[in-house]
Protein backbone atom coordinates (compact mmCIF):
# COMPACT_ATOMS: atom_id res chain seq x y z
CA UNK A 1 0.00 0.00 0.00
CA UNK A 2 1.20 3.10 -0.67
CA UNK A 3 2.43 4.95 2.24
CA UNK A 4 0.94 8.67 0.86
CA UNK A 5 -2.49 7.02 0.53
CA UNK A 6 -2.13 5.48 4.21
CA UNK A 7 -0.97 8.70 5.85
CA UNK A 8 -3.29 10.50 4.23
CA UNK A 9 -5.83 8.10 5.34
CA UNK A 10 -4.53 8.46 9.43
CA UNK A 11 -4.75 12.39 9.22
CA UNK A 12 -8.37 12.08 7.57
CA UNK A 13 -9.73 9.52 10.63
CA UNK A 14 -7.78 11.11 13.32
CA UNK A 15 -9.72 15.24 11.81
CA UNK A 16 -13.19 13.38 11.79
CA UNK A 17 -12.38 11.91 15.38
CA UNK A 18 -11.91 15.28 16.41
CA UNK A 19 -14.29 17.46 14.70
CA UNK A 20 -17.38 14.91 15.44
CA UNK A 21 -16.24 15.34 18.91
CA UNK A 22 -15.96 19.63 18.90
CA UNK A 23 -19.57 19.00 17.89
CA UNK A 24 -20.40 17.94 21.13
CA UNK A 25 -17.86 19.86 23.25
CA UNK A 26 -19.01 23.35 21.97
CA UNK A 27 -22.09 24.12 23.44
CA UNK A 28 -20.50 23.28 26.84
CA UNK A 29 -17.68 25.94 26.43
CA UNK A 30 -17.84 29.79 26.84
CA UNK A 31 -18.57 32.15 23.87
CA UNK A 32 -14.93 32.54 23.03
CA UNK A 33 -13.89 29.19 23.29
CA UNK A 34 -16.56 27.24 21.90
CA UNK A 35 -16.19 29.85 18.81
CA UNK A 36 -12.54 28.50 18.50
CA UNK A 37 -13.97 25.21 18.52
CA UNK A 38 -16.41 25.60 15.99
CA UNK A 39 -13.71 27.01 13.67
CA UNK A 40 -11.63 24.51 14.24
CA UNK A 41 -14.38 22.56 13.45
CA UNK A 42 -14.47 24.14 10.08
CA UNK A 43 -11.00 24.24 9.22
CA UNK A 44 -10.80 20.65 9.86
CA UNK A 45 -13.55 19.94 7.93
CA UNK A 46 -12.36 21.57 5.07
CA UNK A 47 -9.09 19.93 5.70
CA UNK A 48 -11.05 16.47 5.20
CA UNK A 49 -12.76 17.78 1.85
CA UNK A 50 -9.15 18.53 0.54
CA UNK A 51 -7.68 15.45 1.74
CA UNK A 52 -10.74 13.15 0.24
CA UNK A 53 -10.27 14.87 -3.30
CA UNK A 54 -6.44 14.45 -3.21
CA UNK A 55 -7.59 10.61 -2.59
CA UNK A 56 -10.06 10.64 -5.05
CA UNK A 57 -13.17 10.26 -2.96
CA UNK A 58 -16.47 11.64 -3.69
CA UNK A 59 -17.37 12.84 -0.09
CA UNK A 60 -18.97 15.21 1.33
CA UNK A 61 -19.80 16.80 5.05
CA UNK A 62 -23.08 13.86 5.35
CA UNK A 63 -20.61 11.55 4.70
CA UNK A 64 -18.85 12.68 7.54
CA UNK A 65 -21.38 13.65 9.91
CA UNK A 66 -24.23 11.83 8.54
CA UNK A 67 -24.47 9.66 12.03
CA UNK A 68 -24.01 12.60 14.48
CA UNK A 69 -27.25 12.68 16.81
CA UNK A 70 -27.83 13.80 20.47
CA UNK A 71 -24.56 15.50 20.77
CA UNK A 72 -25.93 16.15 24.56
CA UNK A 73 -24.48 12.32 25.26
CA UNK A 74 -20.88 12.04 23.50
CA UNK A 75 -20.07 8.17 24.00
CA UNK A 76 -22.92 7.61 22.24
CA UNK A 77 -22.49 10.00 19.83
CA UNK A 78 -19.22 9.45 18.75
CA UNK A 79 -19.50 5.82 18.27
CA UNK A 80 -22.73 5.87 16.29
CA UNK A 81 -20.88 8.61 13.92
CA UNK A 82 -17.74 7.24 13.67
CA UNK A 83 -18.32 3.66 14.00
CA UNK A 84 -22.26 2.10 13.60
CA UNK A 85 -22.99 4.78 10.95
CA UNK A 86 -19.82 4.99 9.20
CA UNK A 87 -19.79 5.78 5.74
CA UNK A 88 -16.42 6.59 4.95
CA UNK A 89 -14.79 2.79 5.77
CA UNK A 90 -16.95 1.67 2.41
CA UNK A 91 -15.65 4.54 0.43
CA UNK A 92 -12.24 4.13 1.19
CA UNK A 93 -12.73 0.13 0.77
CA UNK A 94 -14.46 0.65 -2.72
CA UNK A 95 -11.32 2.95 -3.49
CA UNK A 96 -8.08 1.47 -2.14
CA UNK A 97 -9.09 -1.83 -0.84
CA UNK A 98 -8.88 -3.16 2.94
CA UNK A 99 -5.58 -1.75 4.06
CA UNK A 100 -6.54 2.08 3.51
CA UNK A 101 -9.76 0.89 5.19
CA UNK A 102 -8.09 -1.01 7.91
CA UNK A 103 -6.13 2.06 8.71
CA UNK A 104 -9.25 4.84 8.86
CA UNK A 105 -10.78 1.78 11.54
CA UNK A 106 -7.75 1.37 13.41
CA UNK A 107 -7.15 5.23 13.71
CA UNK A 108 -10.50 6.26 14.67
CA UNK A 109 -10.84 3.02 17.36
CA UNK A 110 -7.85 4.38 19.12
CA UNK A 111 -8.79 7.78 18.66
CA UNK A 112 -11.73 7.25 19.90
CA UNK A 113 -10.39 5.72 22.95
CA UNK A 114 -8.23 8.60 23.95
CA UNK A 115 -11.40 10.19 24.34
CA UNK A 116 -13.61 8.03 26.13
CA UNK A 117 -10.71 7.59 28.56
CA UNK A 118 -10.50 11.71 29.23
CA UNK A 119 -13.81 10.95 29.86
CA UNK A 120 -13.73 8.04 32.40
CA UNK A 121 -11.01 10.41 34.30
CA UNK A 122 -13.51 13.10 35.16
CA UNK A 123 -16.95 11.74 35.32
CA UNK A 124 -18.20 11.95 38.97
CA UNK A 125 -21.72 10.55 39.11
CA UNK A 126 -21.69 12.14 42.83
CA UNK A 127 -21.72 15.65 40.79
CA UNK A 128 -23.71 14.62 37.92
CA UNK A 129 -27.64 16.27 38.41
CA UNK A 130 -30.19 13.32 39.38
CA UNK A 131 -32.48 13.91 36.07
CA UNK A 132 -28.96 12.89 34.04
CA UNK A 133 -27.35 10.34 36.08
CA UNK A 134 -28.89 7.12 34.21
CA UNK A 135 -27.62 8.48 31.15
CA UNK A 136 -24.11 9.29 32.14
CA UNK A 137 -24.43 5.60 33.76
CA UNK A 138 -25.00 3.96 30.68
CA UNK A 139 -22.50 6.39 28.82
CA UNK A 140 -19.92 4.93 31.76
CA UNK A 141 -20.97 1.32 30.65
CA UNK A 142 -20.66 2.27 27.23
CA UNK A 143 -17.24 3.61 27.25
CA UNK A 144 -15.68 0.87 29.31
CA UNK A 145 -17.29 -1.54 26.67
CA UNK A 146 -15.87 -0.09 24.09
CA UNK A 147 -12.26 0.04 25.04
CA UNK A 148 -12.36 -3.52 26.20
CA UNK A 149 -13.52 -4.28 22.89
CA UNK A 150 -10.08 -2.51 21.75
CA UNK A 151 -8.52 -5.31 22.90
CA UNK A 152 -10.17 -7.95 20.91
CA UNK A 153 -9.65 -5.72 17.65
CA UNK A 154 -6.05 -5.40 18.80
CA UNK A 155 -5.78 -9.82 19.54
CA UNK A 156 -7.49 -10.30 16.01
CA UNK A 157 -5.31 -7.80 13.57
CA UNK A 158 -2.01 -7.74 15.60
CA UNK A 159 -0.60 -9.17 12.48
CA UNK A 160 -2.09 -6.36 10.44
CA UNK A 161 -1.36 -3.03 12.81
CA UNK A 162 2.76 -4.65 12.47
CA UNK A 163 2.74 -4.32 8.11
CA UNK A 164 0.32 -1.27 7.89
CA UNK A 165 1.87 0.85 10.78
CA UNK A 166 5.16 -0.75 11.98
CA UNK A 167 6.36 -2.79 14.85
CA UNK A 168 6.59 0.03 17.08
CA UNK A 169 2.98 1.54 16.58
CA UNK A 170 2.00 -2.55 17.10
CA UNK A 171 3.93 -2.71 20.68
CA UNK A 172 2.26 0.39 21.86
CA UNK A 173 -1.00 -0.44 20.84
CA UNK A 174 -0.03 -3.92 22.87
CA UNK A 175 0.39 -1.47 26.01
CA UNK A 176 -2.71 0.26 25.51
CA UNK A 177 -4.40 -3.18 25.75
CA UNK A 178 -2.25 -4.52 28.55
CA UNK A 179 -3.73 -1.48 30.62
CA UNK A 180 -7.03 -2.01 29.88
CA UNK A 181 -7.09 -6.01 30.20
CA UNK A 182 -5.03 -6.08 33.98
CA UNK A 183 -6.89 -3.23 36.03
CA UNK A 184 -10.01 -3.04 37.70
CA UNK A 185 -12.42 0.12 36.14
CA UNK A 186 -11.95 3.34 37.61
CA UNK A 187 -10.43 6.81 37.08
CA UNK A 188 -6.72 5.47 37.85
CA UNK A 189 -7.30 3.41 35.27
CA UNK A 190 -8.93 5.43 32.86
CA UNK A 191 -5.98 7.82 33.82
CA UNK A 192 -3.29 4.84 32.61
CA UNK A 193 -4.95 3.99 29.42
CA UNK A 194 -5.32 7.81 28.16
CA UNK A 195 -1.55 8.58 29.22
CA UNK A 196 -1.18 5.36 26.69
CA UNK A 197 -3.17 6.07 24.04
CA UNK A 198 -1.87 9.75 24.10
CA UNK A 199 1.47 8.22 23.16
CA UNK A 200 -0.07 5.70 20.72
CA UNK A 201 -2.11 8.16 18.78
CA UNK A 202 1.13 10.84 18.75
CA UNK A 203 3.11 8.71 17.22
CA UNK A 204 0.73 7.74 14.59
CA UNK A 205 0.80 11.59 13.59
CA UNK A 206 4.09 13.10 14.78
CA UNK A 207 2.87 16.01 12.30
CA UNK A 208 0.16 16.29 13.93
CA UNK A 209 1.35 19.76 15.85
CA UNK A 210 2.57 21.10 12.72
CA UNK A 211 -0.63 20.55 10.62
CA UNK A 212 -2.73 22.19 14.09
CA UNK A 213 0.02 25.20 13.87
CA UNK A 214 -0.48 25.53 9.85
CA UNK A 215 -4.23 25.86 10.23
CA UNK A 216 -4.03 28.38 12.88
CA UNK A 217 -1.77 30.16 10.84
CA UNK A 218 -4.40 29.94 7.70
CA UNK A 219 -7.31 31.32 9.87
CA UNK A 220 -5.40 34.25 10.86
CA UNK A 221 -4.38 34.86 7.38
CA UNK A 222 -7.51 34.66 6.21
CA UNK A 223 -8.81 37.25 8.75
CA UNK A 224 -6.39 39.72 7.45
CA UNK A 225 -7.46 39.22 4.06
CA UNK A 226 -11.30 39.68 4.81
CA UNK A 227 -10.22 42.98 7.05
CA UNK A 228 -8.43 44.52 4.01
CA UNK A 229 -10.54 47.71 3.31
CA UNK A 230 -11.77 47.37 -1.16
CA UNK A 231 -10.17 49.99 -2.91
CA UNK A 232 -6.87 51.95 -4.67
CA UNK A 233 -6.58 53.80 -1.30
CA UNK A 234 -5.40 50.45 0.68
CA UNK A 235 -4.00 48.14 -2.33
CA UNK A 236 -0.60 48.59 -0.33
CA UNK A 237 -2.39 46.98 3.18
CA UNK A 238 -3.94 44.00 0.27
CA UNK A 239 -0.70 43.51 -1.62
CA UNK A 240 1.17 42.82 2.23
CA UNK A 241 -1.29 40.17 3.45
CA UNK A 242 -1.32 38.40 -0.85
CA UNK A 243 2.09 38.64 -0.08
CA UNK A 244 2.40 36.63 3.19
CA UNK A 245 -0.02 34.29 1.88
CA UNK A 246 2.10 33.51 -0.98
CA UNK A 247 5.12 32.67 1.32
CA UNK A 248 2.51 30.88 4.01
CA UNK A 249 1.35 28.43 0.77
CA UNK A 250 4.53 28.31 -1.78
CA UNK A 251 7.58 28.28 1.01
CA UNK A 252 8.61 25.72 1.10
CA UNK A 253 8.35 23.74 -1.80
CA UNK A 254 10.12 27.29 -2.93
CA UNK A 255 12.95 29.22 -1.50
CA UNK A 256 11.30 32.60 -0.96
CA UNK A 257 8.54 34.96 -2.94
CA UNK A 258 10.22 37.44 -5.18
CA UNK A 259 8.76 41.00 -5.20
CA UNK A 260 9.35 43.07 -8.64
CA UNK A 261 9.08 46.55 -7.26
CA UNK A 262 7.05 48.49 -9.64
CA UNK A 263 8.87 51.46 -12.38
CA UNK A 264 9.08 54.90 -11.84
CA UNK A 265 5.10 56.56 -12.21
CA UNK A 266 3.71 52.93 -12.89
CA UNK A 267 0.12 53.24 -11.28
CA UNK A 268 0.21 49.43 -11.06
CA UNK A 269 1.38 47.74 -8.00
CA UNK A 270 4.45 45.19 -7.47
CA UNK A 271 4.39 42.22 -8.91
CA UNK A 272 5.69 38.84 -7.30
CA UNK A 273 6.75 35.05 -8.15
CA UNK A 274 7.97 32.41 -6.50
CA UNK A 275 11.75 31.44 -6.56
CA UNK A 276 12.62 28.16 -7.00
Amino acid sequence: MNKEIIEKTTLFAALRVLSTHNIHKAPYYKEKEAWKLVADLADNTEGMLLLSGSLGLDVNKNDIYGGVKNAEVPISMLLNACITEDKLTNIITKTYGGDAAFAFLFVQTFFLARIFTGFLQYLDLGSVPIHRKKLFEQENRDATEFLHSCTLFHTSHSYLIERIFGDNIRQLTENVCAIIKTSKPNSDWARKIYNATENLVNNLLPQYPDISARLNRSRKLKKKLENCSIGIKNWRVYETVCIEILRFLFVPPFKKVMIQVKSEGSKFPRSRAAGH
